[in-house]
């Protein structure tokens, strides 16, 4: 059932068996797996069921590395989280993901696929993602050609659009269930321990309208995101004067992202070869779309990042100028009255359109006027090495409920770098011998980087999962190191982050996580 925390009595204490901070796709996906199951759930989401000003500007906070998204502007504080200007693409990581590659120093998961594989095809029917098929052959055919390269150097791969905002998708479910509680409005600003920080009492709940209360409760989940989740910790310092769980100096830490950059153009040598395969959709009944991925083999020989590549229509300074705030907001705009929704987040959309009416007008021109003959621009995805200077830590300012603000330091480099120009350089060589035309390699600018790069809006790592509390936040379960009954959620247990969209990977951990917090309630916790 849904509530409102504004309701709720000053200085109530809400007593539950489960308590999970955080209504986007990890914290759903958690609760709905206890629905009917004997239980009661209380599930606190900080915003509302729509976007909402006041609410959302909870989430600001300092840039202080390499530029990158207003912090209340890459994240969305109500029902739903993420999804709710997700683009819907699910994939699972690739099984080298998970491995401890030579090169890329702190890589490495304490899980594989197979391990993970069982929850990747519930959590597809979870997001609403079709049939748990990634087999790049099924969807070639005649008009449908995948490039002839070298499979160990490149392969085809697809990625499915999911359509579900799970806020909206799962609201009357979670709603019309007796033992699932859904606090609206309900920000948790501490989590409250016992004398020594071995486990969590209690969370501190805080409303804008003045409201303070208490959720109770044996066993405690955090899935409020990549920045909220050790944001939230380090805030926690009552009893660890350093943050709950961050007695080694690790919460925050391994910031990453998905680097998106116009790396290159492919020209072609049959301008009327079809690149069908690798544009939306994979048929007329699922959407989804071809790419392509650097293979294990060139990964581990050159010591390479993962990275894929995604054929664009268009010259490279026509994806470049895509990737401006206006332009984007312009297009994800078009795409939500296409599909009968508005975005929560409208008023900040139409302020960057109004911002960047002349890239617009010059983007929307290009595309109206594009040959057939037109080269196509390939725009990476290029997976970030964990590095622990690239972190998350709170800032000096607080906001209105008394929280310090968070300070983004979002750092990368030389591998990253090398990755972008290695794998541009071999797929160059082998798109001509394979006799398909020419790769021609974008010209770095002013910051040592094509023009146009910028971030994926995913934001992962900042609690890692390590079996070795010296090496992680939390351990293989996602418990927080050295605390009996807290869990942590999302991609912030990342170690590496591939190049998949996260958010598949982040309800298949949930539903994981959801299936282990069940064996502790058989046990009698």
């Amino acid at each position: 059932m849904i509530k409102d925390a504004r309701s709720v009595a000053d200085g109530s204490r809400i007593k539950t068996d489960l308590c999970v901070i955080g209504g986007g796709p990890a914290g759903i996906s958690i609760a709905r797996e206890f629905i009917a199951r004997g239980l009661q759930v209380c599930l606190l989401e900080a915003g509302g069921l729509e976007y909402d000003d006041g609410t959302q500007a909870l989430y600001k906070g300092e840039n202080i590395g390499h530029p990158y998204y207003d912090l209340n502007v890459l994240r969305l504080r109500f029902l739903g989280g993420g999804t709710n200007h997700w683009g819907g693409w699910c994939l699972p990581l690739d099984s080298i993901d998970f491995e401890a590659r030579p090169g890329i120093p702190d890589s490495g998961w304490p899980i594989d696929f197979e391990h993970l594989e069982p929850f990747y095809r519930r959590a597809a029917e979870v997001c609403n993602a079709g049939e748990y098929d990634y087999d790049p052959q099924r969807w070639e055919d005649e008009s449908q050609p995948r490039l002839a390269l070298a499979e160990d150097k490149f392969l085809s791969a697809v990625m499915k659009r999911a359509q579900t905002f799970f806020g909206q998708f799962y609201r009357d479910e979670l709603d019309r269930s007796s033992n699932i509680h859904l606090y609206l409005y309900a920000n948790v600003v501490e989590l409250e321990t016992d004398s020594n920080a071995r486990s969590v009492k209690s969370v501190r709940v805080a409303t804008l309208q003045g409201a303070r209360f208490h959720v109770d409760a044996k066993v405690f989940v955090l899935a409020t995101g990549g920045i909220e989740n050790p944001r939230l910790l380090l805030a926690s310092n009552k009893v660890q004067s350093a943050g709950l769980g961050n007695g080694n100096d690790l919460v925050g830490r391994f910031f990453m992202e998905h680097l998106m950059v116009p790396g290159a153009m492919f020209l072609p040598a049959d301008p009327t070869f079809s690149l069908a395969y690798y544009e939306e959709p994979l048929s007329e009944s699922v959407m989804g779309t071809g790419f392509l991925r650097v293979a294990p083999e060139l990964m581990r020989d050159k010591k390479l990042l993962n990275a894929r590549l995604l054929v664009m229509p268009g010259m490279a300074q026509e994806l470049a100028m895509k990737e401006s705030a206006g332009v984007s907001s312009a297009t994800l705009l078009w795409g939500a009255v296409r599909a009968g929704r508005s975005p929560g987040d409208l008023s900040l959309h139409i302020a960057n359109v109004i911002g960047d009416l002349d890239k617009i007008a010059i983007y929307s021109y290009r595309r109206a006027f594009r040959s057939p003959a037109d080269p196509v621009s390939l725009k990476y995805e290029i997976e970030q090495a964990p590095d622990p200077e690239s972190r998350v830590t709170l800032g000096p300012e607080l906001d209105a409920l008394g929280t310090p603000r968070v300070r983004l330091n979002w750092k990368f480099g030389d591998l990253e770098r090398r990755t972008l120009r290695q794998v541009s350089e071999a797929l160059a060589i082998e798109v001509g011998r394979a006799g398909l035309g020419r790769i021609q390699i974008v010209d770095d600018d002013e910051t040592g980087w094509p023009p146009g790069l910028r971030g994926s809006w995913h934001q992962m790592g900042t609690t890692k999962m390590n079996a070795d509390p010296a090496h992680g936040v939390v351990d293989t379960d996602c418990r927080v190191h050295g605390v009996a009954n807290l869990f942590i959620a999302g991609s912030s247990v990342f170690p590496t982050s591939g190049t998949s969209n996260p958010t598949m990977t982040i309800v298949a951990l949930a539903l994981r996580l959801s299936d282990h917090i069940k064996g502790l309630f058989q046990q009698g916790m």
